[in-house]
């Protein structure tokens, strides 16, 4: 009676830890995507819903091959080996496609996660919209190029004439 209630209790506490990561991930604001060590999808929140447009319905169990660009495979192979190796990877940006076929940009984070003997079971992607924050790096980008047209022409037309009169004075 006593190990049959022990072992009651760690199923209560483990249903009780399984629901409270689970309302974790439904309620990130950010996309996260579940994969088992295949790459198949096993599971996906409400914020990549919004973000690409896929449902948990129409990936579980498959690959998300498709959202990669071409382009972008060379970092997610990165990716991918860092965390069949057991490493972790942090902000590194590229971009997906959603489910219309735009280009989106984002910026990966991930970890493996292992199962109850250790070994490793799949890996959890964060995928952070960094599209506004890309515009905003472009614009300033070529503000500060303007900038630096307008300067160089002002150097050239205000000091230029002056060394010419400083020099026809000499």
């Amino acid at each position: 009676v006593k190990e049959i209630n022990v072992r009651r209790k760690a199923e209560e506490d483990l249903r009780e830890s399984e629901a409270r990561y689970r309302s974790v991930m439904e309620a990130a604001p950010d996309p996260i995507v579940v994969y088992d060590m295949q790459g198949r999808v096993m599971y996906l929140n409400p914020a990549f819903t919004r973000f690409f447009g896929w449902t948990l319905a129409e990936c579980i169990g498959k690959k998300m091959d498709h959202f990669v660009p071409q382009e972008n495979w060379h970092e997610t192979n990165q990716m991918i080996n860092a965390a069949l190796a057991g490493e972790t990877f942090t902000a590194v940006p590229t971009c997906r496609y959603d489910k219309s076929g735009n280009t989106l940009n984002v910026s990966n984070s991930g970890a493996i996660y292992r199962d109850h003997k250790g070994k490793l079971a799949g890996s959890v992607i964060i995928l952070r919209d960094i599209t506004k924050s890309t515009r905003l790096s472009r614009q300033l980008m070529s503000i500060g190029d303007r900038e630096r047209q307008k300067i160089g022409q002002d150097l050239h037309d205000d000091l230029g004439a002056h060394l010419v009169g400083v020099g026809a004075m000499a």
